[in-house]
């Protein structure tokens, strides 16, 4: 019977500490997916290059975000309803389909009192957060572009 080889043992605090660069893009990957907003995707993607390789794999990255965009479909947190009686309103969606949400921040009482209080003003468009207001009775049309939440 032959002798073992000596192992050596290491001294606590000897080890070399760990970092986010020794995990393996794989599951780098399954981390990220389970971001819900492609906003922060893209800000991990912006961080480092470690981040950006692993959402931009081979194929450019479009595999990966798809997948990302069938995990996290777009959210509806409610709708603007233009009512030929009562001035423009926001109607959440039920809290069934949509994260709760403080309804008062998709308010449009930043605009002047004279718009928000009558019907001729209708959303005419949106996209992106920007809304378009058009005032119907006025010719040419009076138009207003606005973000309710960043006000």
């Amino acid at each position: 019977m032959e002798p073992r080889p000596r192992q050596r043992r290491r001294k606590a605090g000897t080890e070399k500490p760990r970092t986010i660069h020794d995990v393996p893009d794989d599951i780098l990957r399954q981390i990220l997916l389970g971001l819900d907003s492609p906003l922060w995707l893209l800000r991990a993607a912006c961080a480092c290059r470690q981040f950006r390789r692993a959402v931009a794999s081979a194929d450019g990255g479009r595999a990966f975000l798809r997948l990302a965009g069938s995990l996290h479909p777009p959210v509806v947190v409610g709708h603007y309803h233009n009512r030929s009686v009562r001035p423009i309103a926001f109607v959440p969606s039920p809290w069934t389909l949509a994260p709760p949400i403080d309804c008062g921040r998709f308010a449009l009482d930043f605009l002047p009192r004279r718009i928000i209080t009558t019907t001729d003003w209708v959303v005419a468009d949106c996209h992106g957060g920007l809304f378009v207001l058009w005032d119907s009775q006025n010719s040419p049309p009076n138009l207003i572009v606005c973000d309710p939440l960043t006000r």
